[in-house]
């Protein structure tokens, strides 16, 4: 799906220049990804990747 890339290249840098939401969406698949990705994917009605949410502050 995409190019070699360095290992300092963080996944969000890369998946806009490798298209990654277009071949996930062509190919009807979806992912799930850490809280590091979130705010790739801001299609809310075709969203590709699922991410977690930050844990509620705990209240005293």
């Amino acid at each position: 799906m995409s190019a070699a890339r360095p290992g300092r290249t963080h996944d969000n840098t890369a998946a806009p220049y490798d298209h990654i939401l277009a071949h996930l969406r062509a190919a009807g698949l979806g992912a799930l990804a850490d809280l590091g990705l979130r705010g790739l994917d801001n299609d809310v009605r075709d969203p590709v990747t699922v991410t977690a949410s930050m844990p509620a502050a705990p209240t005293s």
